[in-house]
């Protein structure tokens, strides 16, 4: 029998106190309580099955000046990250059926939904570790 059902798909942060403690040094305040990297928000029904056994291990976001902060949304303050797997998953779900609710896919940390923060001239260039992907429900909350 196949699990085909909407998807939401994630990676933790692992080293999250790094970014916690970059954050905090920023003056960022209401830092979200569990990072993660959304790789996948698919309201169109895919196959579970197919999804999770294509999937890799824990990765690791080596240092970089590439990152950027950025505002996403109304009030969502996000560390932009880059990776190949990242997008690629993010695609691979995509050509499964899935869908996605925005023009394009871009890999993120979200940091903190507060309306106030600090202009932030460094983004976090250092070491991030992502776990194993989860896959989950879809939650309206």
């Amino acid at each position: 029998m196949t699990n085909i059902k909407p998807l939401y798909m994630c990676r933790m942060v692992l080293n999250h106190e790094d970014i916690r403690h970059w954050a905090e040094n920023q003056g960022i305040q209401n830092i979200m309580p569990d990072l993660h990297v959304t790789i996948a928000y698919s309201r169109a029904p895919v196959d579970w099955d197919v999804i999770a056994n294509s999937g890799t291990d824990e990765i690791r976001l080596p240092p970089t000046i590439d990152r950027s902060i950025k505002k996403l949304g109304e009030n969502c303050t996000v560390l932009v990250v880059k990776h190949p797997v990242l997008t690629k998953r993010h695609k691979f779900v995509l050509e499964q059926g899935g869908s996605y609710d925005y023009p394009d896919y871009i890999a993120h940390v979200t940091l903190t939904e507060d309306e106030h923060v600090p202009h932030i001239d460094t983004p976090y260039h250092g070491l991030i570790v992502l776990g194993r992907e989860i896959l989950d429900d879809i939650r309206e909350d």
